[in-house]
Formats: structure tokens, sequence, C-alpha cells
């Protein structure tokens, strides 16, 4: 498998940043992250390593279940 990130559109970051509550430029670091992180990985992201994911782009998950 192989990992091709597409960019994501102004309409998409704008959505997102809307949706999430975040900035435009926090979107845009968060897709890029992810790409470098996904292309790493060959685009396999499983659950064992999603929290090195949310670690990278700053976020510190916890263990807790809601």
């Amino acid at each position: 498998m192989s990992w091709n990130p597409e960019p994501l559109s102004e309409e998409e970051v704008s959505y997102y940043a809307r949706e999430l509550n975040l900035t435009s430029e926090q979107v845009v670091e968060f897709k890029q992250v992810f790409d470098e992180y996904m292309e790493d990985l060959d685009g396999a992201l499983t659950r064992k390593n999603i929290g090195n994911l949310v670690r990278a782009v700053g976020l510190n998950p916890s263990k807790a279940r809601p």
C-alpha cells in the first residue's frame, strides 16, 4: 500500500476549521503532520499508532474512554 496525500481545498480547510473550532493554519498543519505520518506508515494507521499521531500535532490523548 502506498500513501498518496491530496491537498485540502480552501473550502475544505474553511469547513474543517469551522466544524472543529480550529484556525485555518491549524487545519493545514494537522493535515501536513497526518500526511507525513501516514507516508512513514505507508498508509497503515492502526489503533496502536494513532496515539503517536495525535501527540505529533501537540495533543495529549488519554487512555480513558468516554
